[in-house]
Order: structure tokens, then C-alpha cells, then sequence
């Protein structure tokens, strides 16, 4: 049986199956009209007052608009204030009551992005690849992606003209990228988890200026869940395949940094969120911090050491002095241990915890 029909059958017994798949969720948008031309600007917030809809919300608002979302259901989207935001556009592409795929999109600066992220329904927390899959399975997925992408690029590289300019610096772009396909590790690809597939879209092979160059980007590989169901884990099997019952899916316990939104205090009183956004190959990390009192977000970035203490850094805007550092430690329930202190005021090291907001 090809895997095509499987996917089919897959689908199909999603659909007819009286399978206890939740409810979609209720998702309002909120709107603004854009200062370039005045078309509908629309971004996502989950409906609801539960703290996995908080944690979910704080996160898509904190990433990718500096922004903490509003009490009031009906606030109008707030806008950057330079102006740089002229589209923005959002796709429920993946939403079985269990896990929640949205793809952001939209224009900022004359340049066009399109993100997708993934979000474990029950606790709020963003879904990775590694959440879904066991090692072996893992591994075989990267073979699944790489075969067709690296054919995708050596059939395109064929039809290329040698003499023509373009073409031939097009051609050299595909050959130095090859070799990041064939050993690419998924983690900075981006995730889609639709009902009954997954798709993944691999970074750029080229540098901003030279996107022209790159026109297989995104190089999205579209796999039928079905013909991952023998690779998927505990986890991956449970929230993402149809069953006869609707079980309590949990994600894979993590200590240290994971995405997601938390929310603690530095000190005795003052109140914080933190919002870990990216972590990359290696120990780089990216994150924002904000005060419960003014809720502006200031950027961080940062490292994970090789004891699991990540040190991470605002830095002033337009350089690299240093204003404040974060110390943290990571705990066996998720949480953090830590310290907090300005670096430009030199003031004392202050006690910092904090805890998934769920």
C-alpha cells in the first residue's frame, strides 16, 4: 500500500471515526488598520481564562509583538510605533483540540515572514520535534526530509544554464547549501502539525540580500501522520493520531530551558514575566522579559552552560553595553532558581524564581 492511500485511510477514519478528539478552540481576532494603505491588520488570542490560554497568548504576543496582550477581549491591536508593521495575517493550519498550529504572517520593515508555531493545548507550553518523536524515530525522520529535499535541489540544479550568469550563481548557492540539507538536524526548521500531516520548512539558503538567488525556499517536506505513527513517541502517538479515547497527553518532563511563557518574581514583590522564544543548535538562546507593571518587553539573549545554568542579557538598544543579566537554574518540575541584577547600576544580586505559566 503506498503511503499515499495510508494517509487517505488516515484521514478518513479521523474524520468518520467517532474518535474523542476535542473541540476546536475559540479564537477571537483582534485588528488595527495598517498605517502603509490602511488594509485589515489580524492577530490571534485564544478565548478563555485558563492559564494554558494565558500561557499560550503571552507567548505569540511576546514573539512577534514585543507586546503583552491586552485584558480586554475587544482592545484593538496595538501597532509599533515606527510604523514598521504594514501586514500581519494569521492561519489556524493545524487544531485537533490537542495541539494548536498557527502560522503568523505578515510584512514588517518591506520585508515579508511567515512563522509557525505549535502549542500543546493542555499545559500551553510550544511543541518542539524532538517532543514528538523517539531518538530512532527522530533519526529516521531526518533521512525522510533530507532524501527529497536534496533531490528537489540536484533536479533543479539541471535545468540550470552554466552560461548564464544568474543561473549559474543560483546553481553555486544550491552546492554550498547541500551539504547543511543533508545534515540538517530539523531543529531551526519550522513545524507544521496539520490534522493529519506534518510539514517542515527549512531556513533560507541564502542571506537576506540574496533571497532572489533561493527559490526552492522553504523546501517544505509534507509527511502523512500515518506513515510516522511507528517513529512517533508516547507523547507524539497520543496527541497527535486519532484514538478511541481522548487520554491526558503530556509532554516530555525537560529540566532546564524549554520555550514557553513563565511568569515569577525578582525580589520579594516585583512580578515578571519571561518568555524563552528560541533555543538554537549548540547553547544560544533567545528570550524577553517584562515587568507585570509597565508590560513593555526588553530583549535577551543568551547561553546555556554546560551545567545547565543559562546566563542570559538585555543589552542597551543600538549597542552592546550590557543593562541587565539573568542568572538561572533549572529545576527537575520545570521551573527556575536564579539571579537578577542591573549590570549598568551595579546593584545587588537579587533572588529570582520563576515558573511555567500554566
Amino acid at each position: 500500500m503506498s503511503i499515499d492511500i495510508k494517509a487517505l485511510l488516515f484521514a478518513a477514519a479521523l474524520m468518520s471515526s467517532g474518535t474523542a478528539i476535542a473541540a476546536p478552540l475559540l479564537i477571537d481576532s483582534i485588528k488595527a488598520k495598517s498605517p502603509v494603505g490602511g488594509a485589515e491588520l489580524r492577530f490571534p488570542k485564544l478565548a478563555g481564562n485558563g492559564a494554558n490560554f494565558r500561557a499560550i497568548n503571552l507567548y505569540l504576543f511576546a514573539v512577534e509583538l514585543q507586546q503583552r496582550p491586552a485584558r480586554d477581549a475587544k482592545a484593538a491591536l496595538i501597532l509599533p510605533e515606527d510604523g514598521s508593521l504594514s501586514a500581519l495575517d494569521y492561519e489556524i493550519v493545524g487544531d485537533n483540540g490537542r495541539v494548536l498550529s498557527i502560522r503568523i504572517s505578515g510584512t514588517r520593515s518591506g520585508v515579508g515572514f511567515s512563522h509557525l508555531h505549535n502549542f500543546d493545548v493542555a499545559s500551553g507550553l510550544p511543541i518542539l520535534l524532538a517532543d514528538l518523536f523517539t531518538p530512532e524515530g527522530y533519526g529516521r525522520l531526518r533521512t525522510q526530509v533530507a532524501t527529497p529535499r536534496v533531490q528537489r535541489i540536484r533536479d533543479f540544479q539541471q535545468t540550470l544554464n552554466p552560461k548564464d550568469d544568474l543561473q549559474s550563481e543560483q546553481r553555486e548557492v544550491y552546492e554550498d547549501c547541500l551539504p547543511s540539507v543533508r545534515g540538517d538536524t530539523l531543529t531551526d526548521n519550522q513545524l507544521l502539525l496539520a490534522i493529519d500531516h506534518l510539514a517542515l520548512e527549512r531556513p533560507d539558503c541564502t542571506t537576506p540580500d540574496q533571497l532572489e538567488l533561493d527559490v526552492l525556499r522553504p523546501l517544505k517536506v509534507k509527511l502523512p501522520l500515518a506513515a510516522l505513527a511507528p517513529d512517533l513517541g508516547p507523547y507524539g502517538s497520543c496527541a497527535l493520531l486519532p484514538a478511541a479515547s481522548a487520554p491526558a497527553c503530556t509532554l516530555p518532563p525537560k529540566q532546564g530551558l524549554r520555550l514557553g511563557s513563565y511568569a515569577g518574581t525578582i525580589g520579594d514583590k516585583e512580578k515578571i514575566n519571561l518568555v524563552v522564544e528560541r533555543l538554537y543548535d549548540g547553547d544560544r538562546v533567545d528570550a524577553s522579559w517584562s515587568r507585570e507593571a509597565d508590560g513593555r518587553y526588553h530583549r535577551l539573549q543568551g547561553r546555556v552552560q554546560r551545567n545547565g545554568k543559562a546566563k542570559l542579557f538585555e543589552t542597551e538598544a543600538g549597542s552592546e553595553a550590557l543593562l541587565v543579566e539573568f542568572t538561572l537554574f533549572g529545576k527537575a518540575d520545570g521551573s527556575f532558581a536564579g539571579q537578577w541584577r542591573t549590570v549598568t547600576g551595579g546593584s545587588a544580586l537579587k533572588p529570582l524564581e520563576l515558573k511555567v505559566l500554566q
